[in-house]
């Protein structure tokens, strides 16, 4: 997903429970594909949580939302937040 926000020129990646996945390019947010489903619960959080690390998690639980960066695919780094609402993560 990652590569091909990048092939898109998008600059943001949505990833959030009970919405498409999608991609924010040029300042318009329009699902990751045309006929793009809305994700469970269960699939953000299989997405998402493997991303943190065990103090991450903790925090995500007690706090309700993290802050870090990711290495992207090029070498570069990523800034996500991940955070709790209506349920599920985004």
């Amino acid at each position: 997903m990652i590569e091909l926000a990048k092939e898109k020129g998008a600059s943001d990646l949505h990833i959030a429970t009970n919405r498409p996945i999608s991609l924010r390019v040029l300042g318009d947010l329009a699902p990751i594909e045309a006929n793009a489903k809305p994700i469970t619960a269960a699939e953000a959080e299989a997405l998402l949580v493997p991303l943190l690390s065990a103090e991450q998690q903790a925090q995500l639980a007690k706090q309700g939302y993290v802050d870090l960066a990711l290495a992207a695919p090029d070498g570069g780094r990523l800034r996500t937040n991940i955070s709790r609402f209506q349920g599920g993560l985004k």
